[in-house]
């Protein structure tokens, strides 16, 4: 439905062009479905860009093989993951001219006004609250009708705001890559995804980019698509397998490194225990997890830096016709750990970690022996404090457990000559 407050010649002139990106691999049974709904929009694409991620399926030949002028096709020579393909793909977009990049996955089916609603409703919610919009999501469905969970945008603390002023649409702070609309001047300010990334939460960081930078973007909720993505699930770490570790493995390299480096200490601890609890509250393997702490780990010094569009003009293959091979990449992008999960890759838990864990379950065996006298519990206090700074500092910077029990010892001795003894203790329990 269009809003009232929609300028009229939106639909009469056609002044604002659109690229829609998508990025596909593998899905060449789901791809058409999704070119047809693109093609098919009551407001035109001037361009369907579509990013050929090394597909090892018919994709290749499918695309070759379509006659529609809109589409332009740049096959990848190496699999980039979602974030490295929508990077290409955004900046052709952006260098073909378009006023418009819409994004979204091989397997997302959008409504026939879906992109109409999204310039509609961005525009006036910039006109009317008289602030940027650097992005207009659609409201994602999935096959069956019901609320996609892993697509679910997230709104700001006043996110009624622009639904208050009559437009129906909300304020959102981040959202994925399934029908999102971006503005020109975004790509040309704010760079693109971080290919570096390779797969899941480059979406998120993006838009939380451009919310940071600018303003909100909006989610418009009468721009509808679907998400045909078989088991409509959102992200739970407790499902983590050594199938599929290599996902769930930069999806927490990445998350961490946002957190870290943008939200703080507080931000990236909370979300490294909520990470681990889950995985042992499903009694993850031991394996897995020890991958997945380590991915949480290396999120701290992972900071890679976006790219401009311009920056990739001469890998475009701008001038070299609607379907190409796009050059090699400079740098693949690659997963925080290897596609192919077996047992030798994974590797079994080390066993010195079970000889660290045996040294500090010592210094509480004593308590759970015998009453604890309050000097005790201070002695036992003190050591604590020692050993924990220690241990954060092992897991930061990767030292040797040698080093580690080294250093430990050494810190603990002057601090057991200082403190009262166990008969002095004793005596005080008394």
């Amino acid at each position: 439905m269009t809003d009232q407050n929609t300028p009229a010649t939106l639909e009469e002139e056609r002044r604002e062009t659109v690229a829609a990106v998508i990025v596909t691999f593998n899905r060449v049974d789901k791809l058409p479905r999704t070119l047809e709904s693109v093609l098919g929009q009551d407001y035109p694409c001037s361009t369907v860009v579509v990013i050929n991620n090394a597909s090892t399926d018919e994709t290749r030949e499918f695309l070759d093989a379509t006659e529609d002028p809109r589409i332009v096709v740049r096959h990848l020579q190496e699999n980039r993951g979602g974030a490295g393909g929508f990077e290409y793909g955004m900046a052709l977009g952006h260098e073909l001219g378009a006023d418009y990049v819409w994004v979204m996955d091989d397997d997302c089916y959008p409504a026939p006004d879906a992109l109409r609603i999204l310039i509609e409703q961005r525009n006036a919610v910039a006109e009317t609250l008289n602030k940027p919009v650097p992005f207009a999501c659609s409201v994602v469905k999935a096959i069956d009708g019901a609320l996609c969970e892993m697509n679910n945008p997230i709104t700001t603390w006043d996110w009624p705001r622009a639904f208050l002023a009559g437009l129906n649409s909300m304020r959102v702070v981040e959202c994925t890559f399934v029908s999102v609309l971006f503005p020109r001047y975004v790509l040309s300010e704010a760079g693109l995804p971080l290919a570096e990334y390779f797969i899941w939460f480059d979406d998120k960081e993006f838009t939380k980019r451009l919310s940071a930078r600018y303003a909100p973007g909006i989610v418009a909720m009468d721009s509808i698509v679907i998400h045909d993505m078989g088991v409509n699930a959102g992200v739970n770490y407790r499902e983590v397998t050594a199938a599929n570790l290599w996902k769930f493995a930069s999806g927490a390299r990445n998350q961490s490194s946002y957190r870290w480096h943008f939200e703080g200490s507080g931000s990236y601890h909370a979300y490294r225990r909520r990470v681990l609890d889950q995985m042992r509250s499903a009694r993850v393997p031991q394996s897995v997890q020890r991958h997945m702490r380590e991915a949480l780990k290396s999120g701290k010094s992972f900071a890679p830096v976006p790219k401009f569009p311009a920056e990739l003009r001469d890998d475009l293959q701008l001038d070299v016709g609607r379907i190409a091979d796009a050059p090699p990449a400079a740098i693949v992008p690659q997963p925080a750990v290897p596609f192919a999960s077996n047992a030798k890759q994974v590797g079994p838990q080390r066993k010195r970690k079970s000889k660290k864990q045996s040294r500090l379950s010592r210094l509480v065996q004593r308590s759970r022996r015998q009453p604890v006298s309050p000097a005790q519990l201070h002695r036992l206090q003190v050591r604590i404090n020692l050993l924990q700074s220690e241990l954060d500092e092992y897991e930061a910077h990767g030292k040797t457990l040698d080093a580690l029990v080294e250093t430990l010892e050494a810190k603990l001795a002057p601090v057991n000559d200082a403190l009262p003894t166990n008969g002095a203790a004793s005596s005080v329990s008394k």
